[in-house]
């Protein structure tokens, strides 16, 4: 792994004692760090490679016990204690870079590490916090840009991990989407791990560009079914964003200007047929009373009809057939 950094070339030449002791024991933080490292790794060569570090070189305690002073004085020691945000595992691979150029021997398998994406990504961030010279990166970056290419299916821890150190138009976030994409499209995906990617690139517009642009190079992708019913899912799952909480909020309040104009037009049913019905019972009770009116007065015309006596009563009944002797008379 080590092969893949590289320190500038103002580096060399090496000074004549780089090898000396006395050597460094390592924390990070206060984690100690000799599990994970050589026992021998001279102060001068990590000064000489990594300058920044000797502002965390510790002082030498002077109340040691007897024996632990007379070991020191055989094979002295000092101790750094890093106070930064550095992986154990990516400050490993920087160390046994820095003995492999100091011209140290360096165990076959401690040069054989694997090459993860979380790895790369955070040696890569352990680089720049030690004030390192980007270009030392050039050989692993290009290691990590062909791992997205032909490698195995970034997961999400690898997509966050790279998403978080590499700025949003770099080429590496944008072989990470094509990498999702392209697997996706070969059926490399369960079901559950395409539903969590994508509902994590989906919550943020920043990130849904650049799978968006991703998406655009496989018309294939849009077509598949498990797309349609991952985005149901999401949908239905996925915290509102503020966009989304406004959407929301319009909605519900046009349900409920909805709601309340359908029970008004209700009412307004209700009281029009209530009045359809006084209307009706009105009209009714007016014809009763035109009748009575009628009645009344058919009453009063009887009498008048009787004091017309026989008389009248002939000159409503004259017969219709021509008499000729009363003619005559």
């Amino acid at each position: 792994m080590s092969y893949l950094l590289e320190f500038p070339p103002t580096t060399l030449p090496l000074p004549d004692d780089v090898r000396q002791p006395p050597y460094v024991i390592f924390a990070i933080n206060n984690v100690s760090m000799v599990e994970k490292l050589p026992s021998r790794i001279p102060l001068k060569a990590v000064v000489h490679f990594i300058p920044k570090l000797a502002q965390y070189v510790l002082p030498v305690p002077e109340d040691l016990p007897a024996d632990v002073a007379k070991g020191v004085l055989r094979t002295p020691y000092v101790g750094i204690d890093i106070a930064l945000d550095i992986g154990i595992a990516s400050f490993q691979r920087i160390i046994l870079k820095v003995l492999q150029s100091a011209g140290m021997a360096v165990p076959k398998h401690q040069l054989q590490l694997p090459t993860t994406t979380i790895t790369s990504v955070s040696i890569r961030k352990s680089w720049l916090l030690l004030e390192l010279h980007p270009a030392g990166l050039d050989a692993l970056m290009i290691h990590l840009q062909t791992r997205l290419i032909n490698g195995s299916p970034v997961t999400l821890v690898e997509i966050q991990a790279l998403w978080a150190h590499f700025p949003s138009n770099s080429e590496m976030l944008r072989l990470m989407a094509i990498n999702f994409v392209q697997s996706q499209v070969d059926f490399h995906y369960h079901r559950e791990d395409f539903n969590k990617i994508r509902s994590w690139y989906l919550m943020s517009r920043e990130r849904r560009s650049v799978f968006q642009a991703a998406e655009a190079l496989f018309p294939e992708f849009g077509k598949m079914s498990s797309l349609r019913f991952s985005d149901r899912v999401i949908f239905n799952r996925m915290p509102l964003s503020e966009s989304r909480r406004k959407t929301k909020e319009r909605e519900d309040r046009e349900a409920e200007e909805a709601a309340a104009l359908s029970l008004l037009n209700r009412r307004m049913e209700v009281l029009e047929m209530k009045a359809k019905k006084i209307k009706k019972a009105e009209s009714a009770e007016d014809v009763k009373k035109t009748s009575k009116i009628r009645l009344k007065k058919r009453v009063r015309s009887a009498p008048e009809l009787k004091d017309g006596g026989e008389g009248a009563e002939q000159a409503m009944l004259q017969p219709t057939v021509y008499d000729p002797s009363q003619a005559s008379a």
